[in-house]
């Protein structure tokens, strides 16, 4: 293990120390807000680089409306590589329900996955989330959820509605797993507004996909425009190749995916895409990689991707005559001998360093 990463750790869920107060500050909550229905918190994923502080912020709102709980005390506690919780700050939710603390550099001195929960302290409800540290140039993949890895958009109009539970695309959680074993950073990057972080983050682990960093967007407007949200999705992918992810592979389904993958520096021949969009490539762009199905790419062409395998052909779904074949060579330079940080070979997440949000 290189000097400076965090030690693989396997971690109960342990309880920290809290006592709820037993109330709210504020009457009007009890009677606007929480009677709404069931909370809808979340914690908002970060991803820093190593040196870095971070900001975290976890929302906590009531009912299918999401109400906002405003002007109430949360509590952060953060989860170090041994395992052990601490609290670090009480801070008050603002006027969209967000409460906001700041965790110093020295807390997270070490390269891989902090998870935190900001609690609050009238009940105890928490709103999980998990902060990463990385260094320069982590190899990343980025994968769409609504009709990428469910089988369509629908499904999610029927999560939100009957709360049903939006089907999976086959083997798209074995397909995520394989990048995740091999130690290759996810991200899930999906154009669904953040009062769906819960349910999206619920759908992700009951499905078995690996852990990986969430981002939604910060209202429905970005959800519901193409432009919008191929906007959207390109701006955090480059936040996040600033602060030092290297995405090399990518998978969608939707124009706007295609594009802002695109527009992120992702190479089109490394970008997979499923469903009518398939094959298809940004304006002015070479075309992406057609996908049949991901039962096509699990095994040995996902590990040769991976660059994690001796295998030198991969077989990929049927392109069509207008899609250029995915070059599955390794990349000059990629660390294929080095034990990986991230993944469940790494020991920053996956099985064997996986630090759960309790």
């Amino acid at each position: 293990m290189a000097a400076g990463e965090t030690a693989p750790a396997s971690c109960t869920n342990r309880p920290y120390a809290f006592e709820p107060t037993g109330e709210l500050r504020h009457t009007r909550n009890d009677v606007f807000v929480t009677t709404q229905g069931d909370a809808r918190t979340h914690g908002r994923d970060v991803l820093v680089k190593l040196g870095a502080g971070a900001k975290v912020e976890a929302k906590f709102s009531y009912g299918p409306f999401a109400k906002d709980l405003e002007d109430e005390d949360v509590t952060l506690f953060v989860r170090l590589p041994d395992c052990e919780w601490t609290r670090l700050d009480t801070v008050r939710t603002d006027d969209r329900g967000i409460a906001t603390f700041k965790v110093p550099a020295a807390l997270i001195s070490k390269r891989g996955a902090y998870a935190f929960e900001a609690v609050l302290d009238a009940d105890g409800e928490a709103a999980p989330g998990t902060i990463y540290v990385i260094d320069d140039k982590t190899k990343a993949v980025v994968f769409d959820v609504d009709e990428t890895l469910t089988t369509g958009n629908g499904e999610l109009i029927e999560q939100l509605v009957l709360d049903a539970n939006p089907e999976m695309r086959q083997d798209a959680n074995a397909i995520v797993r394989e990048w995740d074993r091999a130690g290759w950073f996810v991200a899930y990057v999906t154009g669904r507004p953040h009062q769906l972080t819960d349910i999206t983050r619920k759908w992700l682990d009951a499905n078995d996909f690996p852990q990986g960093i969430l981002r939604t967007s910060e209202n429905f407007g970005v959800s519901m425009s193409g432009d919008a949200t191929q906007l959207y999705k390109a701006t955090v992918m480059q936040d996040m190749i600033r602060t030092g992810l290297d995405f090399r592979y990518a998978y969608g389904n939707a124009a706007t995916d295609i594009c802002a993958y695109s527009i992120a520096g992702i190479d089109p021949v490394r970008t997979f895409i499923v469903g009518p969009n398939a094959g298809q490539g940004c304006p002015g762009a070479k075309p992406t990689v057609a996908l049949a199905s991901y039962t096509d790419q699990v095994g040995a062409p996902i590990l040769a991707l991976a660059g994690v395998s001796d295998a030198t052909a991969v077989a990929v779904a049927e392109p069509r005559r207008d899609a250029t074949p995915v070059d599955a060579s390794p990349l000059p330079g990629a660390p294929v001998a080095t034990p990986p940080l991230f993944g469940a070979a790494g020991t920053g997440l996956g099985a064997a360093g996986a630090v759960p949000v309790q």
